[in-house]
This record gives structure tokens, C-alpha cells and sequence, in this order.
């Protein structure tokens, strides 16, 4: 999952001492910029928000001690929001594609063969979702399409 973070204000020092441990190809496939090598000539702005994969980059920084806040998930739009508990909460709202939008009727088919999803299929069904069995032979599907209305 693709989402913009903010590295802690400590994270400039460790970067640094990274680099100069030999280390800034690893850290290069985490982060898109890095802190430049201190010049006399050249006064250089570390920006601190990068744009990582959370679940492959995420841990690899986490391993070099580095830390990170995600700010927004790839997709998303942030609605902060107050709650009856005073407290702030930021919460982030999935679009879903107009693909989807357009769907206005679903079905679930609960341990569903092979050739039956392959009817509804041909019938212009879409599978919005595969549900992996627990304790079945076969996976329920959720199933969409656009209703066609005859009203003119």
C-alpha cells in the first residue's frame, strides 16, 4: 500500500550516519531523497515527508531505526473528525473508482461452483469480491453489475 509519510525529526541524524556507513544504496531503495553530502559550497533542504510502500519499505525502515508517521494513504482523503470523547481523530475515506460507482446491484454467492460463477459471469456479473473459504470447499464470491433501467 502506497502512502505519503513523515519521518521523525531525529531521522536526519541517523540517515546521515547511515550514509557514511556505506549504506545509502539500501536506504535509496526505501526513500525517493536523501540527504546530500555535506559541501562547503552547498547548503542542501532535507525534505522529511517521502512516499513509500508501507508494507515493503515500512519495515525495512523501521529495521534501521527509523521512524516513521503516515500522513495519507495512496487513494484516500483525510476527514478529520471530532468525536463526542473531545478527542481528534483523522480518518481516511476509500473513493472508489467510477468503474465501481456504477454498480448498482450486488449478490453473494455462497459456495459457489465453477460453472455457476461462470454463468453469472457471461450474464454480465463482475466479481467485486473473492471470499477465501474457512471451513468449505469452495469460495463465496460478492458479485456486482449495473441494473439496466427501462424507464424513458
Amino acid at each position: 500500500m502506497i502512502a505519503q509519510v513523515e519521518l521523525e525529526y531525529s531521522c536526519y541524524e541517523r540517515l546521515t550516519a547511515l550514509c557514511a556507513e556505506g549504506r545509502r544504496a539500501e536506504l535509496e531503495a526505501c526513500l525517493s531523497t536523501l540527504p546530500a553530502v555535506e559541501s562547503q559550497h552547498e547548503t542542501y533542504m532535507w525534505t522529511r515527508e517521502q512516499i513509500i510502500d508501507v508494507e515493503v519499505d515500512g519495515p525495512r525502515l523501521l529495521a534501521l531505526g527509523l521512524p516513521f508517521v503516515v500522513k495519507k494513504f495512496k487513494g484516500t482523503l483525510p476527514l478529520t473528525t471530532i468525536l463526542p470523547d473531545g478527542k481528534h481523530y483523522e480518518v481516511f475515506v476509500q473513493v472508489p473508482p467510477i468503474g465501481l460507482l456504477t454498480i448498482n446491484e450486488v449478490e453473494v454467492l455462497t459456495d459457489a461452483c465453477t460453472d455457476a460463477l461462470q454463468q453469472h459471469l457471461d450474464d454480465g456479473w463482475r466479481i467485486l469480491c473473492v471470499c477465501p473459504p474457512n471451513a468449505q470447499r469452495r469460495p463465496d464470491y460478492v458479485i456486482g453489475r449495473t441494473k439496466s433501467s427501462d424507464v424513458r
